[in-house]
């Protein structure tokens, strides 16, 4: 239970860093390379072992340096990947957060009913009535798609909606 809890931890430090959106400035302690303590606080945690599943419910907030991720849910998926020394190490490989996610930086906020984040791919996807809110900018749309390995993210909408954007000068 203790291995599905540390990985349930290292995976809400991956979440909270959020899509990297062009006009986003990485913690200065992360890009020095220094690791930061991630505070999760909720209602619930269940840890589903045999599953490699932890699951956070009930005003789930995980905080990670100026980061704060806010969801009614969270689930962390988890591997075992085996070390050269013949050890384990949990990785995650998958994150969802569901219901009124938030995801907040001093110049950015993030808001959509649900985001997934396939760690080994780097993809972070945020859906349903996406709403990307800085001090210059204020950008709707039905889908956010972050490739954090690229740098290169996108917001669209289905159907006949388009994405509107409202930009100060």
């Amino acid at each position: 239970m203790f291995r599905a809890l540390q990985a349930a931890i290292v995976a809400l430090a991956l979440i909270a860093m959020s899509p990297v959106i062009p006009w986003q400035v990485p913690h200065a302690d992360a890009a020095a390379g220094k690791k930061e303590k991630v505070n999760i606080d909720a209602d619930n945690m269940e840890v589903f072992d045999k599953d490699d599943k932890v699951v956070f419910t009930g005003h789930v907030k995980a905080v990670k340096g100026e980061t704060t991720l806010y969801t009614d849910h969270l689930e962390v998926f988890t591997e075992k990947e085996k070390q050269p020394d013949g050890t384990e190490k949990t990785k995650v490989r998958r994150l969802i957060a569901i219901g009124n996610v938030r995801i907040v930086k001093p110049k950015v906020t993030i808001t959509g009913k649900r985001a997934d984040m396939d760690v080994k791919k780097d993809i972070v996807v945020v859906t349903g009535d996406v709403l990307v809110k800085k001090p210059t900018a204020t950008i709707r749309g039905d889908k956010l798609i972050a490739n954090l390995r690229t740098d290169v993210t996108k917001v669209v909408t289905s159907g006949r909606k388009r994405v509107h954007g409202i930009f100060d000068q």
